[in-house]
């Protein structure tokens, strides 16, 4: 969540429970799926506004309403585009420019998933950056992740995460220490509400993306250093739609504070 958490340091890093796209395209009777009848009820923008930063991400679906492409502004200049590639309703890769006529590349992430649909690797090339992550799971949930870096192995990093019921509730990472070794860096307790987290509604095949993961909305973010003091503390609330949905609401990180806009369409299931 590094990105949802900083679209504005990202989105709370769009930062997209990790669950398979074979198993969201089947998800009806998903207490998280909202859609009824011939419509389906999808998030198409998510935006952050301080007094410094807007970040508006627009998301779009192709005719099989998967996920196709996420447009991210900061301050009406578009800072990625990220067009994901599948095969029928598995995903193949996502490949991120600068440009919305995506004539700049700039990175990619390759994924790869297991005969029952969880995505066990990716690759994630970022400028001259190349991560190699290897994705564990535990009774159909994430439980790690470690992103190893070939040519700077200081830059590897790890997580870990616990759960409580549909929510990850504790996020542990590790970095190498001066032996090689992975150390713990520091640790997340997040705390949620009771309502749709909309990110979830559709797969988002990412790491390091708590927001994406959990099937209710984020409300609290308690950051910990290695001795187990609190560090920092991020707050969020929301109002809701009549669908149980956020439509808007407020994200306070300590350094800067800020609004947050839903945005959702009606899209004719295929």
């Amino acid at each position: 969540m590094r990105k949802l958490v900083y679209l504005a340091a990202v989105l709370l890093s769009l930062a997209f429970v990790f669950s398979s796209c074979t198993k969201n395209d089947d998800n009806n009777d998903d207490d998280n799926n909202v859609n009824t009848g011939d419509k389906e009820y999808l998030l198409t923008q998510f935006k952050m506004e301080s007094a410094l930063v807007t970040t508006i991400n627009d998301i779009s679906y192709n005719s099989d309403l998967n996920l196709d492409k996420i447009i991210e502004r900061e301050n009406g200049v578009v800072k990625t585009v990220k067009k994901y590639n599948l095969n029928g309703s598995l995903f193949i890769d996502c490949k991120w420019y600068s440009d919305e006529a995506m004539t700049n590349p700039i990175g990619s992430n390759a994924y790869t998933f297991n005969a029952t649909g969880e995505l066990t690797s990716m690759v994630e090339i970022n400028g001259a950056d190349t991560f190699n992550y290897s994705i564990s799971w535990n009774a159909g949930k994430v439980s790690e992740y470690v992103a190893i870096n070939n040519l700077a192995p200081f830059n590897d990093h790890k997580s870990t995460f616990e759960w409580t019921g549909d929510n990850i509730t504790k996020e542990t990472t590790y970095v190498r220490d001066s032996t090689g070794a992975f150390a713990m860096f520091d640790y997340r307790v997040y705390t949620y509400d009771d309502k749709i987290n909309p990110f979830t509604v559709k797969y988002i095949p990412e790491v390091e993306e708590v927001a994406f993961y959990s099937k209710n909305n984020i409300t609290k973010i308690e950051y910990y250093g290695p001795t187990g003091v609190i560090q920092s503390l991020s707050q969020f609330t929301y109002h809701y739609d009549d669908k149980d949905a956020p439509k808007d609401g407020t994200y306070d990180f300590g350094f800067t504070s800020g609004l947050l806009y839903y945005n959702y369409s009606e899209l004719d299931k295929p």
